[in-house]
Formats: C-alpha cells, structure tokens, sequence
C-alpha cells in the first residue's frame, strides 16, 4: 500500500525532484526521477520507476527460468557517464514448473551518473530507452519508452535529495571487500562458494539466509541454495544449471535474511 501511495504521488514530486512524464506500455508503467539539481564533479541518482499491473509482474537482473530482465539505454550530454542499473532485492515467482525472480509491486531501479567537474553546462538532459517484459502466469507481454528528465546545475543539498519511494527499497549492498579467500569451485554436480568473512561481516550473516545468483545459466534456480555459516567461514552450495558451461572469472551473489530487513552482494573468483 506504501508504495502505491508513493507511486501515486510521484507525478506532482517536489521542487527539489524532476521527473518525466509517466508512460504506460504493456502492463506497465514507467517513468524517471531525479534530484531537481546537480553539482559539478558529483554522482547523481537517477531512479526508473516501473509499475506492473495488478497480478503481473517485471523481472529482476536474473530474470530466472523464464523473462527478461529491465534495460535502460542512457543518451547523455558529452562527458557525462552512466554507472550500472541497481535492482532492490527480488521476489520469487512459481508457475508451471519455472522458477522467476522480479517485482509484482512498483519498484524504482537506480543509476548513479557522474558530472565532471569540467562540465560547464548549467543544465543537463538525461534521456533514457527503456525495455521491459512484464509476465503473469498466463503470459507476457513487452514494453518500452522514451524518457527524459532535466536536471540544473544547484547545490549539494538538493542533488542529495533521497527520492520519494526509494528508501522503501532495499538495496544489496556490495560487501565483498570483507571476504577473504573468495572463491568459487565446482564439485561435481553442484557450484561451491567459499570464503572467510570479516569480523564485522559474519555478524549480519545470521539466522535463515537466502542466496539470489546474479548471473542466468549458472544454477538451478528451483534447486534452493544451501547457505552455511559456521564461525567466520561462508558457504554457498547450489545446483548447476544444465546449461551450465565454463565457470564465469566472477560469480555475484545476493544474500538476502529472512526478514528481508538488509541485503549483502558478494562476489567470489573462479578458484
């Protein structure tokens, strides 16, 4: 209810917001937000907002079994760089034997984008191209826009500005510096993560915990991951997809406890 009612203020957002307008596509909805100001030689948050329909849903980075996961094309003015998409922490969807891992409530989709401090211009056009598949269980049915947001050059503050439903979002947060030792194995059948977690670390990986394979193809996504902790050593057990092929140089993980109050991104190298 929190995020509808959030989703429904966003079109009258604040002077200290700038958003697109919102465009409907499939069973979608979507549209782009983002602090009303930049400064020079700073990161900016731009948020893409999706609404599914009742009853449907979009997809996650890994899509899982079936879907396709969100894309945005970034057209920006000359020296301005656009960082990788951030998607909060997923749901699991079943049906027919296919395991999918997205969103049936809206959700807002992040990119950081860095100013130089070179940039001389005192307003900036960020557009976007944006992709999307939304599903349920008797169907899929795609989407797309066109959208564009301006943002003028101010001050720090309002480039901080923490934009409307996004706190209610959780977020991985990238805590592989804290692992030691990192790697991942294969044992036969199955894909084996290890690795020694900081002292600060192994105190959030606690209780019943979940892990979310960022890349598709890798495992078996109805095969549930096997989560150990004993001490500071992590381990990681899942099944190997059959289309399984060469071990990635890098396997990204998101744990995700049960309570679903915080996420870990963990990322291991090929032993």
């Amino acid at each position: 209810m929190m995020l509808a009612f959030l989703w429904a203020l966003a079109p009258k957002a604040s002077a200290q917001v700038s958003q697109s307008e919102v465009v409907k596509s499939g069973k979608s909805q979507a549209s782009l937000m983002a602090p009303s100001s930049f400064v020079h030689g700073g990161d900016l948050t731009v948020a893409l907002m999706l609404k599914p329909e009742k009853n449907w849903h979009n997809y996650w980075v890994n899509p899982g079994d079936s879907g396709m996961a969100t894309t945005v094309k970034w057209t920006l003015p000359e020296g301005l760089s656009a960082g990788p998409l951030e998607f909060p922490i997923p749901h699991q969807f079943e049906s027919s034997g296919l395991v999918s891992f997205g969103y049936s409530e809206p959700v807002f989709l992040l990119t950081k984008i860095h100013v130089p401090e070179d940039f001389s211009a005192a307003e900036i056009m960020i557009k976007a191209s944006v992709s999307w598949l939304t599903c349920n269980d008797n169907g899929c049915v795609p989407g797309d826009a066109k959208l564009q947001v301006d943002v003028k050059a101010g001050d720090a503050e309002n480039a901080d500005t923490v934009l409307p439903g996004v706190d209610s979002m959780i977020y991985p947060s990238d805590q592989s510096a804290k692992l030691k030792n990192a790697v991942a194995a294969e044992e036969g059948e199955f894909l084996v993560l290890s690795a020694e977690a900081a002292p600060d670390l192994d105190k959030l990986l606690v209780g019943e915990l979940s892990a979310f394979f960022e890349s598709n193809a890798i495992v078996e996504h109805g095969y549930a991951a096997k989560v150990s902790v004993e001490g500071r050593q992590l381990s990681i057990r899942a099944k190997k997809s059959e289309f399984f092929g060469e071990m990635p140089a890098e396997v990204a993980v998101v744990i995700i406890p049960k309570e679903r109050a915080n996420s870990l991104r963990l990322v291991f190298s090929k032993k």
